[in-house]
């Protein structure tokens, strides 16, 4: 398995009423030069932290989706 290309970040937030969002924020730079799939999309997945990073309050990653399903 190959290591993670991490191009992002995210913050949950909860609300009162207990639903929740992530927000998360891409870095262009890290999506130039990738090669879209057949329909023009980059994917990506999103996973939580372990720990939340200590600079950024970030609570999610976000990566490069580079799972190829068997053909």
């Amino acid at each position: 398995m190959a290591d993670k290309t991490y191009v992002g970040k995210g913050w949950q937030k909860t609300f009162k009423n207990g639903g929740s969002v992530i927000n998360i924020s891409i870095n262009r730079d890290a999506l130039n030069g990738l090669e879209p799939d057949q329909y023009g999309n980059i994917s990506l997945v999103v996973g939580g932290r372990k720990e939340v990073d200590a600079k950024s309050k970030a609570t999610h990653w976000v990566a490069i989706d580079d799972y190829r399903h068997a053909t």
